[in-house]
């Protein structure tokens, strides 16, 4: 829906069932999680025209939400059994996985934060 206000329209086209939208900050990307072959992957739109591309090769993607500078996404997956969270570029070339204190710890739910300070 435009910030305007307006009529909500469909972007995503692609696939049957499409969840966990996040807006790029520049508003030029939407990130989403998509169903594919019975596993779920984070998939990147370009809302100018419209391309999508998948940006994960894993099976079990959630929650992606982009970095205040637009540049990198940070998402939850499942690896070898464990809930990780991993950051990417938005072309999906350099992935990292993002260690947590306590091994072995499930990770869920990521969000860059806080705003505002």
């Amino acid at each position: 829906m435009p910030a305007a206000g307006g009529n909500a329209e469909r972007v995503t086209f692609q696939g049957d069932y499409n969840i966990s939208p996040a807006v790029c900050p520049d508003g030029r990307h939407l990130a989403y999680i998509t169903r594919s072959a019975g596993g779920f992957r984070l998939m990147l739109q370009d809302l100018d025209d419209g391309t999508v591309r998948p940006v994960t090769d894993t099976q079990d993607d959630e929650s992606p939400s982009f970095a205040p500078n637009g540049r990198l996404l940070v998402y939850a997956t499942r690896i070898q059994g464990t809930d990780v969270l991993m950051t990417t570029t938005l072309d999906g070339k350099i992935k990292t996985r993002l260690l947590s204190i306590r091994r072995g710890a499930d990770m869920r739910e990521p969000a860059w934060g806080p705003y505002g300070r």
